[in-house]
């Protein structure tokens, strides 16, 4: 096989999503605080060595989903609908802070007028990683801004080059004074990224190249984040995850495909429930069935946290 048929699209995504939900659990599990669990096993380095490689998930959903909102904007005659956007992410964010509310207050965990702070956006007191929500609403409000800078090239290329360049030292010392910018500005080039890959058919190209091209580009992307070891080099070791998920789609039956597909409808409640059984749930002693474990659960509660949803909005699956 010299050139692939398939590129960057929804099967593609989704497979993406599942492996950044792994290495986020991957990351939460087998990394500070919770690595306590599993630091006296003979292999317990690896293991925080893998949690700590884990934190690449944030660029990953970041980047796939600039790349679709990016998509949609396109599809849509570069018409783009704020409110309907946030309505589809605040309405499954709210309908988790409901559920779970009772149980933490129950516990003590936290106060009534927390939950509301929450729920708004104001705090992170029910979960310290909801960071992500305020961050990608912010992003989402912004979008059309950022998707008008994409049409001149006077614009997109040095506000590119300047937020590879200084967003990610300036995060460090705005850290100081606003966690929701230091995260801003910290994740803005991957977001970028992604956009600008789907605006200028990055993955189409590649697809259209010959299979030792893209694995060269693919080995080269991945020395380079590992020797230098520059954290911005992760927009490149997230192009070549993708490229290797586009040169296997060909070897993926439906059946594996539909699987990730539901898994990837998933991403998004996962992300915002699977701490809370990290925290407050039961562990194995063995730390990758201890892995599959959270996932499952995760994984359940997002289904059930889907359905309910589809339910009160009057919506099929």
């Amino acid at each position: 096989m010299q050139k692939t048929k398939y590129s960057f699209d929804k099967n593609v995504s989704s497979q993406l999503k599942v492996l950044a939900l792994m290495l986020m659990i991957m990351h939460h599990l087998w990394y500070w605080p919770f690595f306590a669990l599993f630091k006296s096993i003979s292999y317990g380095h690896l293991l925080l060595s893998i949690g700590m490689l884990g934190k690449i998930c944030v660029g990953m959903f970041l980047f796939v989903s600039g790349y679709g909102l990016m998509a949609s904007y396109r599809s849509g005659g570069n018409v783009f609908h704020i409110r309907r956007r946030l309505k589809k992410v605040l309405l499954s964010f709210w309908l988790i802070v409901i559920l779970v509310a009772p149980f933490l207050l129950f516990i003590h965990e936290v106060k009534w007028y927390q939950v509301v702070t929450d729920a708004l956006l104001l705090t992170r007191n029910m979960n310290r990683h909801w960071w992500f929500m305020q961050t990608y609403v912010i992003y989402v409000v912004c979008f059309p801004l950022f998707a008008k800078s994409l049409k001149y090239k006077m614009v997109w290329i040095p506000l590119l080059i300047v937020s590879v360049v200084c967003f990610q030292p300036l995060a460090k010392f705005l850290r100081y004074y606003s966690e929701a910018g230091h995260y801003v500005l910290h994740y803005f080039p991957l977001l970028y990224s992604g956009m600008i890959a789907r605006k200028f058919s990055l993955f189409d190209f590649l697809a259209e190249q010959r299979v030792w091209c893209r694995l060269f580009l693919a080995a080269a992307l991945v020395v380079a984040r590992f020797v230098l070891g520059w954290n911005i080099l992760n927009i490149g070791l997230i192009v070549a995850m993708i490229m290797f998920l586009i040169d296997i789609q060909g070897y993926l039956s439906d059946r594996v495909k539909r699987s990730f597909d539901f898994i990837g409808k998933m991403s998004m409640n996962m992300w915002l429930i699977h701490l809370f059984f990290i925290v407050y749930g039961i562990h194995f002693r063995n730390p990758f069935v201890d892995l599959v474990w959270i996932y499952l659960e995760s994984l359940v509660a997002a289904c059930v946290i889907w359905r309910v949803y589809h339910k009160l909005c009057g919506c099929k699956w």
